[in-house]
This record gives structure tokens, C-alpha cells and sequence, in this order.
């Protein structure tokens, strides 16, 4: 809600002086609807019990809510009224989430893994409308618990340590040419989001794409190569060869332009890329992780991203090819993009006095904000909260206290107040 600080139109004076109204505060968000769950809240580093993914799809009508501590289930409710649409059934013989698809594609389609009793073995394409299980098909029979999932338009791709990547058609899961299959070295180095992968191969790792005239050819004996595929049809974008004991890739960090997380030379950079694989903006700055950026959101080619542990968070100018800024995050705790800015969380106050309160910051100078609200106070002040969605209109937290959990579903206004100290 927007809040203004104005003078009161006929006020009582002072001395022949208006007095002036104290400043507003911000209002709490106004709470649409509550579901007991036990949202997983997980983003990454999958274990047996651990369910990779956002937790979360979120659609015009629907919000889809991974529930369960081990991803017992995939459950629709009413993004209006928090009225529960469906449950998805688990096909026959599996039983949990391994990995969730970042979102659904613009079908309204994602994609998950599923485990069975050989480890996290099976995929599935799921409609976001109402949970059907539209094709599910064996993808990992080593039964790697290491698993990513992505949906594309005409295909679905999933990728597990040491088995490579699968790639089946969204129309009936019929299985497609990989392009990466896995070798002796046990690749790890892949990512993979909407309709894009990227991958970082060796001489010996197999490619549908080497027999196939697209572009590249097998990798030299004694290189490696940064390459890039389209998930949809299969074919290798470019290929760019690198010395393999002075390369890595982390991750993918966005599609438009193509932006990597890498290591070059022995030397760690984001870096962006052209159509044909050419280099483009290189960022020496990244922030210091093992296991590549977390993508917190891409909106007007700026990209912001923040560490593994989410201690720090840095904005880059994909276009311009600046660093805009890095924030320690004790104090500004953003966690994703909206309506070109970013959204951050702020926790005020101690103990019992704890609140929690949200802001809108400008995407390229964090210090301009504008505070959008607090949660409503529980009556168990301790109560644990957890962001695990949003869009547009809404923000999704997971809350937890000593009657159970739940997932709230709270207004978000379009513009908020001035900044509050």
C-alpha cells in the first residue's frame, strides 16, 4: 500500500505554523489466505532427503507447493482463495520429489524427478492447470541422488552426476538425443534452464551433437570446450575450447544474454557471450562460492546473484557490462526480482520485539528503496518464516511455530512507502 507523508489540510496551528502530522508507518501486508504444508524452501545441494529446486511454481491461477520435509508431495492451490485444486499422484512406484524445474514453461508445464526405490531414477512432466502426470519414463537407472531438471517448449531435461543428461519430448516422453552422455571422469559440470544447457566436456565424453554437422567437432585429445545446446532440438549452438586443467564451469546464470559462471585460465569470472560463443563482458567479481551463484533474478539485462551461502549479493549490468554493486547481506537480504527491482527482507528488532518486513529496491542502486510492508504479528513470536515464492501480487512465505507449519499467501502492493530507518 502506498503510504504518503503530507501535512494535515487544516490542521491546528502552532504560533500561526501547521503542525505536521508523525510519519506514517508502513502497514502490515495484507494476508490473502493460509494452508497447513511444510514447504521444503530448498534451492539446492540435493541429498537423499533433500529436494532440489525453488519448492514452488507459481502460475496466473495456481501455486503449486512442494510439501513434505522429503517432498512427499506436489500439491495446487488457488493462487486467489488458497482453495486446494489438486495433489499430484505419484506415478507407480515412486514416492517423493527429488528435483523440481525452476518454473513451468509458458504451457504451463514442469518438470520433476521423482524417487523410487533405486534412488531418484524416474521423470516426469507435470501440468501446472491440474497436477496430471502427463508421461513419466526411467531416465537414471544408477539411481544418482544428484539431479536438475528443466522444462523447454518441445522438451524436458534432466542431468545427474555421472550419468550425463537425458533429454525426452514434452508430447509423450519419447526419449531424444543426449548431448552429454556420461563418461569415466563422472561430469559434473552442466546446467541447464528453460530452453538452454551448457555444459563443460572433455575429450572422451560423448556428444549426440559430434556426428550431427552441428556446430563444433569432437574435442581434440588433451582440451576441453565450454559449449552450448538448445534442449528443444538438440543442436550445439557453439563450442569453445579450453585447457582443461585451468577451466570449470559453475553454472548458468541467464539466457539472454548467454551468462556463465566459469573459470578461464585458472581465473574465475561471470562472463557473457554472443550467438557464435564469443565472448563478450567479463566480470572479475563473483561472489566467493564452491558451487556457483545463486541466480536470484534477471530483469532489463541486469543479473542478480548472490553466494552459496547468501553472505553477499552483487548486481551486473549484462548490456553494459558493469558491476553495479555487492551488498553484505546482514542487513540487505534480497532473495528475487520483481517489476525491476529487487525484493530483499529485513529482520528489526530482537527476540520476543522480532519483525519482519519487506522492501523494493532499485535494481541498480540497492540504497533507493521503498518498504512495502511487515507480516502481521503471530501470537507465537518465535515463529520461523521462510520465502519460498512470489510473484507480481503476492508473496508466498512458509511459517512455522508451535502449532505447525503453514504456507501464507500475502498481498503485495504495487509501490510502497519511503524508506523507513
Amino acid at each position: 500500500m502506498l503510504i504518503l507523508l503530507a501535512l494535515i489540510a487544516g490542521a491546528c496551528t502552532n504560533g500561526g505554523k501547521e503542525a505536521k502530522k508523525p510519519p506514517a508507518q508502513s502497514e502490515s501486508l495484507k494476508k490473502l489466505w493460509e494452508v497447513p504444508s511444510s514447504v521444503t524452501g530448498y534451492v539446492g545441494g540435493a541429498s537423499n532427503a533433500t529436494p532440489t529446486g525453488p519448492g514452488l511454481w507459481t502460475g496466473d491461477d495456481v501455486v503449486a507447493v512442494l510439501s513434505g520435509q522429503n517432498g512427499d508431495a506436489l500439491t495446487g492451490f488457488s493462487t486467489r482463495t488458497g482453495r486446494q485444486r489438486w495433489k499430484m499422484e505419484f506415478p507407480a512406484g515412486s514416492y517423493r520429489v527429488c528435483a523440481l524445474s525452476h518454473e513451468v514453461n509458458a504451457d504451463g508445464i514442469g518438470g520433476v524427478v521423482l524417487r523410487t526405490p533405486e534412488g531418484c531414477t524416474m521423470v516426469a512432466a507435470v501440468s501446472l492447470a491440474d497436477g496430471s502426470v502427463l508421461w513419466h519414463a526411467t531416465a537414471n537407472p544408477r539411481g544418482a541422488v544428484d539431479a536438475r531438471v528443466s522444462v523447454g517448449a518441445e522438451a524436458l531435461t534432466a542431468s545427474f552426476r555421472c550419468v550425463g543428461v537425458r533429454r525426452f519430448a514434452l508430447s509423450d516422453g519419447a526419449e531424444l538425443p543426449s548431448p552429454l552422455k556420461g563418461g569415466k571422469r563422472c561430469p559434473t559440470e552442466v546446467d541447464h534452464r528453460g530452453g538452454l544447457l551448457a555444459v563443460r566436456r572433455q575429450a572422451g565424453e560423448a556428444s549426440s551433437a559430434d556426428s550431427s554437422g552441428a556446430a563444433g567437432k569432437p574435442i581434440p585429445k588433451g582440451e576441453a570446450a565450454f559449449e552450448l545446446y538448445d534442449t528443444d532440438s538438440g543442436e550445439r549452438l557453439w563450442q569453445r575450447l579450453v585447457d582443461p586443467g585451468e577451466s570449470r564451469l559453475y553454472g548458468m546464470l541467464a539466457e539472454e544474454p548467454v551468462t556463465l559462471d566459469l573459470e578461464e585460465g585458472g581465473r574465475r569470472m561471470v562472463r557473457t557471450f554472443d550467438s557464435d560463443g564469443e565472448p563478450g563482458h567479463t566480470f572479475d567479481k563473483v561472489p566467493d562460492t564452491a558451487t556457483g551463484m545463486r541466480v536470484l533474478g534477471v530483469d532489463d539485462e541486469v543479473l542478480v546473484g548472490s553466494d552459496s551461502g547468501g553472505d553477499s549479493a552483487t548486481a551486473y549490468d549484462l548490456r553494459a557490462g558493469k558491476r553495479l554493486w555487492t551488498r553484505d547481506k546482514d542487513d540487505f537480504k534480497p532473495f528475487g526480482i520483481r517489476r525491476e527491482g529487487v525484493l530483499a527482507r529485513q529482520d528489526r528488532g530482537e527476540a520476543l520485539a522480532h519483525e519482519v518486513w519487506f522492501a523494493q529496491h532499485d535494481l541498480r542502486d540497492p540504497d533507493r528503496k521503498q518498504t512495502l510492508g511487515r507480516l502481521p504479528r503471530h501470537k507465537d513470536m518465535i515463529a520461523q518464516i521462510i520465502v519460498v515464492g512470489w510473484d507480481d501480487e503476492r508473496l508466498y512465505v512458509q511459517r512455522a511455530t508451535g502449532d505447525g507449519t503453514s504456507v501464507v499467501a500475502y498481498a503485495l502492493p504495487e509501490r510502497g512507502a519511503d524508506a523507513l530507518d
